[in-house]
Formats: structure tokens, C-alpha cells, sequence
């Protein structure tokens, strides 16, 4: 018979369950909230996750398969199996992991985009109602692809390494070689097993050992780098001259864990050098057996090199020349202070001079030379010297001196026969019969003013004749200052009656005074000299003979083609006819010496060259524009003074 429970035991039992249903209540509420992280933490993580059973069916994907296959959940479970989403090679995987051992593996699949991607998968079988396969999917594709780019720069970084031109190697803290390229190798000599550890040193010139080895350790306790020249020789003898540049290599934290070294090879360079310094010394035995004298200066104006030729002129020695100035010599001052202001002037310039000067020699008495002072140059383009070459011209100004005579007058030969012959015939008819008509006509008659005219017109035709007898004589050619529109206007007044009236003359002067320093005779002459020629070339056809005077600037540009120019103030004088023009073939040797196309006994072709040689003189320039058909053009230059 069952016993009554009180009233108390119920009332305590009741109060029993009420708590084991909070408990339980309690329970679930827990539970939901872990099935709720849980659900968050698969729908949020990057990998993917998928279950099936051991035959590959599909039984769950997490929500975020889009990351990996670019397809929604529900896209992934229509394709059923494991096989049919990732290949058929997948199904092999659950057979290999029934022992229950997680397996890392790494597989590559389509992407839906086209793209291909690279997965790390845990896979492990696992009991969950049933045999099941659990598939934990990480994408890996951007760490694929930084291997493959690291791969890559690696491979590239070899083969830079591998086709250098420099020798590259490697060593540990303690000198042993880990490390060398294929340069290295063969300039050494030496295969990587004969190189590694102590082995390099084998590979260098046995007299160069030392000093490498010395050098080495010193950058060691330094901590610091060398840089030096020295030698490899390798097993059939070879020398190779090498520049070798070592330096430390460190950590990311400062230690020391290696050193890194670099040859270059210089072979080439050593054998230039000595072909240099060979060349040096032959270019030294050519300058000393020169007729020329040589001189180099520093640019403190002491002499460094001076040739043979010099000492000859000078009767100096050579000892009484190096190391010192022209006044620590004993030239006289005036000859001092001439060479300094050109030696300055070419330092100031940096650009080669030409001029002439007179020296007292030792034996042959007073000589003019030709100078030319170059500056030389260091690697930064600053003038680091002065070389002068100095050429006896004295020969050559004497013969130029008789050539430029002969031609003047061979030039004047024409004038002074048709005109002083002709032309004085005439003016002695026309003064002759205007003084006896002066005489019959009574002053009031009007027709006297203009026999009066005529008259003085004869009179000025006759000191054009006169003109041109004093301008065939050979006098002293002094340079002074001139005004060289008023000679070239007096140069043209008789060269009217020497050109065919077929040519007509244009000029066309500048109103302004322009003074040149030069010789009134040789400007003369090379108007005439122009003048004519382009008459001649005309007197068959006929044409145009145009001159033009007029002041120019020159800018450093317009005169770097010209050697001996320098920018400032010229005279510009254009001479140019309409005649047939110069043929290209022959156009570059017209100025030559002797060179004419003239008939035998019509021209000794020095004209043209005595015109470039008076210029020259002057401190000018000339040049010459022509083409067939199209005439011709000469235009000269000549340095304005105040």
C-alpha cells in the first residue's frame, strides 16, 4: 500500500522540477546561442567547409562557398558529389584518410570567372552518423602567386648574376667562399669545389696574396669595404687584371653575416694604359724631332714640356726651361707680358688661338713665327694646360710677301695698260680742248660753267689714274685704324672702268662710320681681287655685281665654326654676281694655293688664297655660298675697333 505523501513533500518536489526546468530551459538557451556562433563563425570565416559521406555525397557546404568557387550554397549542393565540384581525382582522398589523421593537401580548381585557384584542404574522416569525410578549404592563390613572383625574381636575380660582366662572390664571416658566379669562376681559374672555403686565394697571382689577404682582414676589422687592383692567374698561366670592390653584408640586425665582393675585369684597360703611356712616349720622341717648337705650360704658366726644337731656337737646355716661368728664364719683360695676356686670354676662353709674332733666335737671328695656343682640359672640362705650337714662318711671309706683289701688280697690269694708256689719250683730248674752248668763250656765256665742269671732271678722272699708279707700288703694310666704307668706296671709283659694261654694279654702303684696324692697300686689293673675278665670270653673259657693307654682331654661336673668330663687333662686306656659279666638285679647293680654272696666262690662281691669307691677318673670316646657274657669294668678316 502506497504511502500518502504529504503536502510538504510534494511542495518540495514540485520545487525539484521547477529548477531541473530551469536547468534545462537554462540549457537550451545556451545551446542556441552556441548554435547561433557557430552558424555566424561558418558564414563569416574565409574558408569553405564541406561534409560528405564515403562516397563522396555531399551532406553540408557552408554558406561562403562564393569565396572559393564564385557559386551561392545552394549552387554547390546541386552539383551532389565531392567529385562532380572538384574532379573525379578528389574521390581517392576519403579512402586515404579513414584512419582518422588529418591530411593537408593542395589542390587547383576552375574558378567560375575562367581564373584558376589554387586550395589548401585539411581532409579527415570523421564519424558523425556514419562514416563521413570532413573538407576544411583554404584559398592560397595570392600566396601561389607571390612564390611564383619570388620564384621568378629569384631565377632572374641568377641569371642577372650569371651574365654580369663583373666577377660576383660570396663569403661567410670567416673568408670561406660560399658563393661565386660563373665570371668569377673563370677569371679565377677555378671550379666552385676548388674555390669554396679557403680555395679562392688559390686563384689570385701569387705576388698579389699578400696584399689581397691584408686588405681582407682589414675590411674585416674595420668593418668597412676596399676597393684595389691586383691579378688572377689561373693553371695555364693567364693573367687577368681584376678591380676588386668587397663590402659587408648584414642582417636585420645589424650583424655581420657575410661579405660580398665584385671583379671587374680591367685587362683591357691595363693594356690601354700601357698603349697610352707607349704612345705618350712616341708622340714625346715625334715632338722633339719636329721642326716645330713645342711647348706645355701648367696654368701657372711653368713650363712642363718643351721640345727640342725650342732649345734649338733659344739656345736654352731643358733644365733652364722646366718647372719655370718666362720671367724665372729671363725673357725680356715686353716678350713676358705678350705670351701671359695670350696664355690668359686662351685659359679665359677655353678656345684655341692663331697669331704671329717676331722672335730673336739664337742662331738664325730675328724669325716670325705662327703660333697656335690650345688650352687641354681635365675631365671636368677645366683648363688644366696650355700647349703651344710654333711654326718658322719666316720663309713663307717673304715669298707671301713677293707673291701678293706679283699678283697686285699682275691684277694692275690690266688696269694700268687700258687705262692709263686709253684714258689719259682721253682726258689729254678732253682738257686740251676745254682749256681752248675756255679761252674763246667770254665768262658770262653760260656754256663756261660747264666747260668748267668738265673740266674739273677730267681733272678728278686724272687722280683716279694717279690713284691707281700709287696703289701698284709696294710700300710697308702697316695696320691702323680706317674707315673702311670710305677705302672700299675709293677702291670701286676705278674699278667702274676695268668691268665690262655688260655687268652692272649695286652698292649698297652703311651710312655709319665703321672702323677696322688693317691695311688700306690690302683691303683694296681684296675688293679687287673679289670684283674682278666676278666680272670675269660674268663678261660672256652680262649680269649683276652687288656689294653690300654694313655692321654685324657676332654671338658665340654664329663664330664657333670659325677657329680663329670671337664674338663681338664686324665689318660685313657681301660681294655677289649672277654668273654661273662654282661647281661642288671644286668648291672646297678654290682658296688652295695655285688652284685656278682660269686659261693658261689669264690668272696664277693665287688670288683667292692672298684674299684668305689678308683676312686671316686681320683677325677675319671669309666664306663662299654658290651653286650652278644660282651665282655666287662671298661674304667677309673683319673685326670692328673703336
Amino acid at each position: 500500500m502506497k504511502k500518502k505523501r504529504t503536502y510538504e513533500e510534494i511542495q518540495q518536489q514540485n520545487e525539484i522540477l521547477k529548477e531541473e526546468n530551469a536547468i534545462v530551459i537554462e540549457s537550451l538557451k545556451i545551446l542556441k546561442e552556441s548554435e547561433k556562433l557557430h552558424r555566424l563563425t561558418l558564414e563569416n570565416i574565409s574558408d569553405t567547409i564541406i561534409i560528405t559521406d564515403d562516397d563522396g555525397n555531399m551532406i553540408y557546404a557552408c554558406p561562403n562557398t562564393i569565396n572559393i568557387f564564385g557559386l551561392a550554397q545552394e549552387q554547390v549542393l546541386k552539383k551532389k558529389t565531392i567529385q562532380q565540384l572538384m574532379g573525379s581525382s578528389i574521390c581517392e582522398i576519403p579512402e586515404v584518410h579513414k584512419n582518422k589523421e588529418i591530411v593537408n593537401i593542395e589542390w587547383s580548381i576552375d574558378h567560375i570567372s575562367g581564373c584558376q585557384k589554387f586550395l589548401l584542404i585539411n581532409v579527415k574522416s570523421v564519424d558523425i552518423n556514419g562514416g563521413t569525410v570532413l573538407y576544411v578549404m583554404h584559398d592560397i592563390s595570392e600566396r601561389r602567386k607571390t612564390e611564383t613572383v619570388l620564384k621568378e625574381s629569384e631565377e632572374k636575380f641568377q641569371q642577372l648574376v650569371n651574365l654580369s660582366p663583373g666577377g660576383i662572390y660570396q663569403t661567410d664571416t670567416q673568408g670561406d667562399c660560399v658563393y661565386a658566379n660563373e665570371k668569377w669562376l673563370k677569371m679565377a681559374g677555378l671550379s666552385f669545389n676548388e674555390a669554396k672555403g679557403q680555395g679562392w686565394i688559390n686563384g689570385i697571382h701569387p705576388d698579389d696574396r699578400e696584399k689581397v689577404g691584408q686588405a681582407w682582414y682589414k675590411m674585416i676589422e674595420s668593418e668597412g669595404r676596399w676597393g684595389f687592383e691586383y691579378r688572377f692567374q689561373n693553371s695555364s698561366g693567364k693573367i687577368t687584371w681584376v678591380y676588386g670592390l668587397a663590402t659587408l653584408i648584414k642582417n636585420a640586425n645589424d650583424a655581420t653575416t657575410g661579405y660580398l665582393g665584385i671583379n671587374i675585369d680591367i685587362t683591357e684597360q691595363k693594356k690601354a694604359e700601357k698603349n697610352l703611356l707607349d704612345s705618350q712616349q712616341n708622340m714625346a720622341s715625334v715632338l722633339n724631332n719636329t721642326q716645330d717648337a713645342v711647348v706645355r705650360l701648367d696654368k701657372n704658366f711653368r713650363h712642363v714640356f718643351v721640345n727640342s726644337a725650342l732649345y734649338e731656337a733659344t739656345g736654352l737646355s731643358a733644365e733652364q726651361y722646366l718647372g719655370k716661368t718666362c720671367e724665372e728664364i729671363g725673357f725680356p719683360e715686353e716678350s713676358c707680358s705678350f705670351w701671359q695676356k695670350k696664355h690668359e686670354s686662351v685659359i679665359q676662353n677655353k678656345k684655341s688661338e692663331t697669331f704671329e709674332f717676331n722672335f730673336l733666335t739664337a742662331n738664325k737671328g730675328e724669325r716670325t713665327f705662327q703660333a697656335i695656343v690650345s688650352p687641354e682640359f681635365n675631365e671636368n672640362k677645366d683648363v688644366k694646360s696650355i700647349i703651344s705650337f710654333m711654326r718658322d714662318i719666316t720663309e713663307r711671309k717673304r715669298l707671301e710677301s713677293q707673291v701678293q706683289q706679283s699678283q697686285k701688280m699682275e691684277s694692275l697690269g690690266t688696269l694700268t695698260g687700258g687705262i692709263a694708256h686709253d684714258f689719259n689719250n682721253l682726258l689729254y683730248m678732253i682738257v686740251g680742248n676745254t682749256e681752248l674752248a675756255l679761252e674763246d668763250i667770254p665768262k658770262w656765256n653760260p656754256a663756261y660753267t660747264n666747260l668748267e665742269e668738265i673740266k674739273s671732271a677730267s681733272l678728278r678722272a686724272a687722280d683716279i689714274v694717279k690713284q691707281l699708279l700709287n696703289f701698284s707700288r709696294k710700300t710697308d703694310q702697316k695696320m691702323i685704324p680706317i674707315d673702311a666704307v670710305t677705302v672700299i668706296k675709293d677702291s670701286l671709283k676705278f674699278l667702274r672702268s676695268t668691268i665690262p659694261s655688260t655687268v652692272k654694279i649695286h652698292e649698297q654702303f652703311s651710312d655709319d662710320d665703321i672702323i677696322i684696324l688693317a691695311d688700306s692697300t690690302q683691303v683694296n686689293q681684296i675688293i679687287m681681287n673679289l670684283c674682278v673675278n666676278a666680272s670675269q665670270s660674268m663678261e660672256e653673259t652680262g649680269g649683276t655685281l652687288k656689294i653690300n657693307i654694313e655692321k654685324t654682331i657676332c654671338e658665340a654661336e654664329d663664330v664657333k665654326e670659325f677657329f680663329d673668330l670671337v664674338p663681338g663687333n664686324y665689318l660685313k662686306i657681301t660681294v655677289n654676281d649672277t654668273g654661273p656659279g662654282i661647281s661642288p666638285e671644286i668648291i672646297n679647293r678654290i682658296f688652295d694655293p695655285y688652284f685656278t680654272t682660269k686659261e693658261m696666262g689669264k690668272g696664277s690662281g693665287m688670288g683667292l688664297s692672298i684674299v684668305l691669307g689678308i683676312i686671316k691677318n686681320h683677325g677675319g673670316a671669309i666664306w663662299v655660298d654658290s651653286s650652278l646657274g644660282k651665282g655666287t657669294t662671298f661674304s667677309l668678316l673683319f673685326p670692328m675697333v673703336e
